[in-house]
């Protein structure tokens, strides 16, 4: 237990550090870019998150689940990062011909900005999201902090230059990636030091079968999540602009702080829900999964209520006025995010337990409702259209992913 708290610490420690570097970072670029610009860049990360989607899909959920405990999640480290690989060389390599097919058949340049933009952020997040959870699962949580005030410190002069001298789309991507490529070089060393000592083993045959399986209906889980969350900021660029999309995220910008607890909880309690599933089943699967909501509910909720008691004046005064008059648009973000803080923790359930044909189910008409919205929405509101599908689609997931979670488990136990 006192080894489990520590890790927590040390990992909200790091995601603090973390999602602190990323979210001054946003701001600085949401104030000094031009609209166009930041809207861009938006889009950018829009499309690496739904790139990252896959890595989670086919490396970091499975590694956890399929690897637990610190002696497999070691004897399995080169197999992990030999499919970290291809699969960062296939995103690179897609990324590359998207760009060449967009320069030849879009008439939007913002396209193909924003996804060399991507092609700049892609390999050096990818592989700082690797270290990151394989430093958890091998039991070296302390090196995290470590790092993550490389990636900060690194970051932080990549953006004093960005602001100051190259206030482009391209140049924040670059600088958006460059903390993240030394702090990822410096973990894998430390990583490979840290398992030299260990055989070498792939998964067995029947771990292989299931992963297959596995990881083909966590794909499914994946595009399904991403129309209704991904998508839906990409089509408002195209029905409204850049701009559109830029005032959607720089409002987000005021609730993205809540991004630290979500990642921080998530790092450690789906391996500590995978070892307790591991140990004493459902009882100890449920156990983990509602410490982990409470906590989640405790400090996501406080910081929901002061940010709809003082949002407006913040977002006032760290914008300068460039986005006033969007207090919809808050409130939209912070129903979104109070729907995120309930979902977690089902759907961390649903991946332990080996189900994500169910969270497909869940998702996929999640997806089905908000995209129904943002087609009837976003041509009429707009930014506003928008943040209502994407309401939609969370709060659907929320429901969905706790029904589905409840019914495994009673049909688990009748078994």
């Amino acid at each position: 237990m006192r080894h489990l708290s520590s890790t927590r610490a040390l990992s909200f420690i790091e995601q603090a550090i973390i999602s602190a570097t990323t979210f001054l970072a946003m701001l600085f670029f949401a104030r000094t870019l031009s609209k166009e610009a930041w809207g861009v860049f938006s889009i950018t990360i829009a499309l690496f998150h739904f790139s990252q989607g896959f890595q989670r899909a086919l490396i970091t959920i499975p590694m956890i689940t399929f690897s637990p405990g610190e002696d497999a999640s070691k004897a399995n480290f080169r197999f992990w990062l030999k499919e970290m690989h291809l699969l960062t060389a296939k995103a690179l390599l897609l990324c590359s011909f998207a760009i060449l097919v967009g320069s030849c058949l879009v008439a939007e340049h913002w396209i193909n900005t924003a996804l060399t933009g991507l092609l700049a952020v892609l390999a050096p997040h990818f592989y700082y999201e690797f270290i990151r959870r394989t430093l958890i699962q091998i039991g070296r949580s302390s090196v995290l902090v470590h790092l993550s005030w490389i990636y900060a410190g690194v970051t932080a002069l990549a953006v004093f230059f960005v602001t100051q001298y190259g206030q482009t789309t391209l140049a924040a991507a670059f600088a958006y990636a460059s903390g993240a490529l030394l702090a990822s070089a410096a973990g894998l060393v430390i990583v490979r030091q840290s398992v030299s000592e260990f055989d070498n083993h792939d998964l067995q045959q029947n771990q292989r079968l299931h992963l297959s399986v596995f990881s083909k209906w966590a794909l499914f889980s994946h595009f399904a999540f991403s129309a209704y969350v991904i998508a839906i900021p990409i089509i408002l660029g195209f029905a409204a602009g850049p701009a559109a999309v830029a005032v959607l995220t720089a409002i987000r910008n005021l609730v993205q702080p809540l991004n630290t607890l979500l990642a921080a909880i998530d790092n450690v309690d789906k391996p500590k829900a995978s070892r307790e599933w591991a140990e004493r089943k459902y009882q100890g699967l449920f156990a983990a999964l509602s410490q982990t909501r409470r906590i989640l509910l405790l400090f996501g909720g406080s910081y929901l209520l002061l940010a709809a008691l003082f949002g407006v004046p913040v977002l006032s005064f760290i914008y300068a006025g460039k986005y006033d008059g969007n207090m919809e648009v808050l409130i939209l973000w912070l129903a979104i995010y109070a729907a995120m803080l309930v979902s977690q923790p089902s759907e961390t359930g649903l991946f332990i337990l080996r189900k994500p044909a169910q969270l497909f189910k869940a998702r996929a008409l999640s997806a089905l409702l908000g995209m129904a919205v943002a087609a009837a929405a976003i041509p009429m509101w707009a930014v506003g259209g928008a943040g209502l599908a994407l309401l939609v689609g969370w709060a659907t997931n929320a429901v969905a992913t706790h029904y589905f979670l409840i019914r495994e488990k009673t049909l688990g136990e009748i078994r």
